[in-house]
């Protein structure tokens, strides 16, 4: 037994009051006179009542004073002891192993995690030797923990030669979820909540909870010259270009190279562009390359932002930039920052795939024509779309394109090299693999022609609602290849149909019905429906060109595979199913190779760079996460104020009929 609450023994002191009130009270002498008989029969009779009297008084004594000293005990808490609180010291050591602690000191040519590595194991030895227990976690995407309440004899030599054997190699490039570590270490607190907790990291913090220290492993005089990010943007006819730099640690004005590779397809040719930019206070500086217009001001007053003219800075070369291979960045002259991993940077995706679009039709018609215009435009970040109409009473070709689109009349025999449209075919193609059996017009309701019905989960009718679409005329397709899905119906008549089983088969989009004979031409489902099918067939093999490190990237493919070189892919992967997402965990550059279904070999680059905040090695955060550490009584101990309460109330009840007595 124990009493949680000791000052409670203060109450006590009421037991103390109540006898010396017993003490102080007039004790009257009970006496009864009498001249007659009845005062002598009286009083024998009170006689015998004077012993009771006295074992009442002194029962309600007793019952007073154990009811005093039980509401006394109920301000002490008391309980019974199930287990008592470990006085064996403990320590949890968390190691950050986010990129940023690679940092190298150029005095002691140690990296931030060598130093943090050192110190923990310091720290190890000195709890063991003591007969403490120990635990090592190293924190970064996720905890792992190295070692979970260790202790016992040979454990500092265990736990040492483990934490010399680390090498930060092996860790990834990503940020430490110190956070998340310190919530991993919950389970530990729960049994120990006096644990100490020590996080070696090269981040300080505002605050730091109690329980935790932060031991910083940062050097004075590290500092680092980073590139946080670069883009290329088309921006009226030529690219420009736009280039975020900061320098943490220290002021200091970079000297920043920019060689510009393939231009405007000229495998031999390169541009070379150096500056000068301005990094102070640890802020972000975008430099912006660009052709100035004629008659612009020669800079900007945006603070930490620097304009540069390509056309001033190319020299003798007035070469304006319609394409290239790749933009490597660098920093130039002697220049050696604490902290490489940032130094360099790749820009890709200036090389745009053309695309060869023949439309043939025997009325052409503007809204067809208005569709590739619009693609055209939409896409030209990404495809050189070069569109040939066929003049009216001449025969389409059926090779030599990437898209081809029939209006009405249709070729012989269906192309092998591309991607095949047909509208309202009038006549069923070889190989075509449906057969178009007859015409029919459709009778309206109501004044109102019957509209469509269709399965708006796929790809192609993405935002695109069939019940506005009302035909009034269409082709009637008797049988198709299981390989084609309807995805528009009208009486269970199929109105769109697509294919896309290569190889073995053109990827084919068959439209049953005319734009002369429905309103889809003026609706916004047409453009829609079209952007759709161009995705869906000439899909983009990846989204964009710049990720971070651990950024997944959604991959996708025009063939049956995508092979993907570089990074941390020691062997070439190859992926066969679509789409498909990686995780690009290591900074540089990937290439993606695939060959269509065509036979057309394409090579796409993307560039992995640093997540930011790792690049701002003097980072100061805000606070740390308090993991949940605080004692739960009923672990510890076992209440009984229960049966305090009823020993109370039992007290109470047997006062209360002693006071009967009174009224007899």
């Amino acid at each position: 037994m124990t009493l949680i609450n000791k000052i409670g023994l203060i109450g006590l002191l009421g037991v103390v009051a109540l006898i010396v009130i017993y003490l102080i009270r007039p004790n009257y002498q009970q006496k009864t006179v009498s001249s007659t008989y009845v005062w002598k029969l009286s009083l024998k009779k009170k006689k015998k009542k004077v012993p009771v009297s006295k074992i009442r008084n002194l029962l309600l004594f007793l019952c007073q004073m154990l009811a005093l000293t039980c509401l006394a005990m109920v301000l002490m808490k008391p309980a019974i002891v199930l287990k008592t609180p470990s006085e064996i010291s403990e320590a949890i050591l968390i190691i950050d192993t986010s990129a940023s602690m690679r940092t190298e000191s150029a005095e002691t040519a140690t990296t931030r995690f060598e130093r943090a590595v050192t110190q923990a194991d310091e720290q190890a030895k000195q709890v063991l030797r003591g007969g403490g227990t120990l635990s090592v976690a190293l924190a970064g995407d996720d905890t792992d923990f190295l070692f979970k309440q260790i202790s016992g004899d040979g454990a500092a030599a265990t736990v040492s030669e483990a934490l010399k054997g680390l090498d930060m190699q092996n860790f990834g490039y990503g940020s430490a979820n110190i956070d998340g570590a310190l919530k991993e270490c919950e389970d530990i607190l729960y049994g120990n909540p006096d644990a100490m907790i020590y996080v070696y990291t090269d981040a300080s913090y505002y605050t730091t909870p109690d329980g935790i220290e932060v031991v910083n492993v940062a050097e004075e005089g590290e500092w680092n010259a980073a590139i946080l990010d670069a883009r290329a943007v088309w921006d009226d006819g030529y690219y420009s270009f736009t280039v975020q730099v900061a320098c943490y640690g220290k002021d200091a004005r970079l000297s920043l190279n920019m060689r510009v590779y393939g231009v405007n397809g000229e495998a031999g040719k390169s541009l070379n562009y150096t500056v000068a930019a301005d990094c102070n206070d640890n802020e972000t500086t975008t430099l912006i390359f660009r052709y100035r217009k004629d008659g612009e001001a020669a800079d900007t007053n945006v603070k930490n932002q620097q304009v540069f003219d390509l056309g001033n800075l190319g020299g003798s070369d007035q070469t304006k930039i319609n394409s290239f291979s790749s933009v490597h960045l660098s920093f130039s002259g002697d220049m050696e920052d604490c902290y490489a991993l940032d130094d360099n940077f790749d820009v890709f995706g200036g090389q745009k795939q053309t695309l060869k679009v023949q439309y043939a039709s025997a009325e052409p018609n503007p809204f067809v024509n208005g569709v590739i215009s619009n693609l055209r435009s939409d896409f030209a970040d990404s495809w050189d779309i070069q569109p040939t109409e066929v003049k009216k009473g001449e025969a389409g070709a059926t090779q030599g394109f990437d898209l081809y689109i029939f209006e009405r009349t249709m070729p012989e025999r269906m192309p092998t090299d591309g991607v095949v449209f047909l509208l309202d075919p009038a006549t069923s193609p070889e190989n075509c693999g449906f057969t178009r059996s007859s015409e029919v017009g459709l009778s309206p309701t109501n004044g109102k022609y019957p509209s469509l019905f269709g399965d708006t989960e796929h790809a192609v009718m993405k935002n695109v609602d069939p019940n506005y679409i009302r035909v009034s005329r269409c082709q009637v397709i008797s049988n198709y290849d299981a390989s084609y899905q309807v995805l528009m119906s009208l009486n269970q008549m199929p109105m769109l149909m697509v294919r896309n089983n290569m190889p073995g088969g053109a990827q084919t989009l068959v439209m049953n019905f005319s734009f002369a004979y429905s309103n889809l031409g003026i609706l916004p489902e047409f453009y829609l429906l079209m952007k759709n099918s161009f995705e869906y067939f000439f899909p983009a093999t990846v989204e964009k060109y710049v990720f971070s490190v651990g950024e997944k990237a959604e991959l996708n493919a025009r063939g049956t595979s995508l092979t993907i070189t570089g990074g941390d892919f020691e062997e070439p992967m190859v992926i066969t199913e679509f789409p498909a997402t990686i995780t690009l965990s290591v900074p540089g550059t990937y290439t993606l190779k695939q060959t269509t279904y065509y036979g057309t070999e394409t090579e796409e680059s993307v560039y992995v760079k640093m997540p930011e905040a790792e690049s701002n090695i003097t980072e100061i955060r805000s606070n740390l996460y308090n993991p949940d550490r605080e004692k739960n009584e009923a672990d510890y101990y076992k209440d009984v104020l229960t049966y305090i309460a009823a020993a109370l109330v039992a007290l109470l009840f047997l006062e209360w009929c002693l006071h009967l007595k009174d009224g007899v």
